[in-house]
């Protein structure tokens, strides 16, 4: 009787299970990791591109499925649990007699866990959110739980290099599955390209750092997502190298980020190492990454908040009372937008508020209704987006919302406070109190870049 190919395997008390027909992981239970925490909840480990699962063949504490694409690539993945975790190896190969070329985008693997979101009673439990760092032979991830559990599921590439991640957005509500994609080659017959990475469980983030240091090193980048102009120290090892490269050029560390996207390479010696950043005004990022929400064509209410904070912040450098006048028009604008006072927003300028008075009257609807039991989805950044709230409603009455801001602190910061360097700064306090402190948290995961 043939061998039937396992579709879960055991090892102690880790588990892993694939699915049948696409060979993705199903389900994943680590030691350390909360065992009733559902690690998987996206797409992981199943092949992006044109293929298909051909054959599934049993192996020592695993599976190897062979995929078979519509060129003549094909990707033998071997999947194993060990003693310190989850091990996947991906091998591609023209088996062709002409070469292949590999565009850029077009074939990668999943990398989705625990990323999928809900209401909050059910958010902050049961859902996680996944940070990373890429910079091409370097690639690690981390989960951060709602919750602020520390212990976690994570993976660091062993073998290989990754080109980029990219979100697979099918709803502008969700959070989409992620993609780690091949670099652009050309494979000549019998030529191979592979990767490998270990996914482990940690206790606490100092477990998370031993392991992956076996494999990589260990690079902080604080803050994140800089302003422009702001002071960004990057670590390696726990050392602060004198300089860096900012594309192409060596600068003393820390240094002021430039305006716009900016490659970073921290570690001299290895100039594969590098690392795409991005500088510009938070403002600017919050506005645009939202842009679309509206059911309207085009439109982003959000886009209000963006031109009253730099009104605001016009008038506060030249004192002139025509850009006072377009800050509050601006914001007025924001608040008569079709659910503007159900929905958290960061950035709103609190100086402003608070000199209005009928700016403070709408401002203080507006917590009302954030504060107010809902059903709405509880994302990322609307865990963002509450705190920043909060905080601007504490500074405009004065104390009133110490508990509120403290409680949203906490609910934010597994995200706020990430193992490769905080998502923000202290950044630039605009005279217009513009919360310039905080970070946007891109609908694409700007955190994980």
């Amino acid at each position: 009787m043939k061998d039937k190919p396992p579709i879960e395997a055991h090892r102690g008390e880790s588990s892993v299970a694939w699915h049948y027909c696409t060979g993705q992981v199903e389900q994943l239970v680590l030691p350390k990791a909360d065992p009733d925490f559902t690690w998987i909840r996206g797409i992981f480990g199943m092949p992006y591109g044109m293929c298909y699962l051909d054959k599934r063949e049993r192996v020592e504490d695993g599976v190897r499925h062979v995929y078979e694409y519509m060129t003549d690539i094909r990707l033998t993945v071997t999947r194993t649990l060990t003693d310190e975790g989850y091990v996947e190896r991906y091998e591609w190969q023209n088996v062709g007699k002409k070469a292949v070329e590999i565009a850029a985008r077009e074939v990668g693997v999943y990398v989705t866990f625990a990323e999928r979101y809900d209401i909050r009673e059910v958010a902050v439990p049961y859902r996680a959110y996944t940070h990373f760092l890429l910079a091409e032979d370097v690639f690690y991830m981390y989960n951060a739980r709602m919750s602020g559990d520390e212990a976690g599921v994570g993976l660091v590439l062993t073998e290989g290099r990754v080109a980029e991640v990219r979100e697979e957005r099918l709803h502008p509500a969700e959070r989409g599955d992620l993609i780690a994609f091949l670099p652009p080659t050309v494979l000549a017959p019998d030529d191979k390209i592979c990767w490998a990475w270990t996914v482990f469980a940690y206790a606490d983030r100092a477990e998370y750092w031993q392991v992956v240091r076996r494999y990589a090193p260990k690079i902080t980048i604080s803050p994140r997502l800089p302003e422009v102009g702001e002071k960004v120290l990057v670590t390696v090892d726990d050392e602060v190298p004198p300089t860096v490269t900012v594309d192409g050029a060596v600068v003393d560390n820390p240094f002021r980020a430039p305006y716009g996207a900016f490659v970073l390479q921290p570690i001299a010696d290895r100039p594969e190492t590098t690392i795409a950043c991005s500088g510009v005004p938070h403002v600017v990022r919050w506005s645009e990454a939202y842009r679309g929400w509206s059911r309207a064509k085009g439109a982003n209410p959000r886009r209000h908040i963006a031109e009253s904070v730099a009104y605001a912040e016009q008038f506060a450098a030249t004192g002139d009372t025509a850009m006072y006048d377009n800050a509050v028009r601006a914001l007025a604008l924001y608040y008569r937008t079709l659910g503007a006072y159900r929905r958290p927003q960061a950035f709103l300028p609190r100086v402003l508020i608070k000199s209005n008075d009928a700016l403070r009257q709408q401002f203080a609807a507006h917590v009302e209704g954030v504060l107010r039991p809902n059903r709405r989805r509880y994302t990322a950044q609307t865990a963002l987006a509450e705190y920043d709230m909060m905080r601007v409603a504490n500074y405009v009455f004065e104390g009133k919302y110490a508990v509120e801001e403290e409680a949203t602190r906490m609910r934010a910061m597994p995200l706020l406070d990430t193992p490769f360097g905080p998502l923000f700064g202290e950044g630039k306090e605009a005279g217009a109190g513009s919360s310039a402190d905080l970070s946007a948290a891109t609908g694409d995961g700007a955190d994980n870049a």
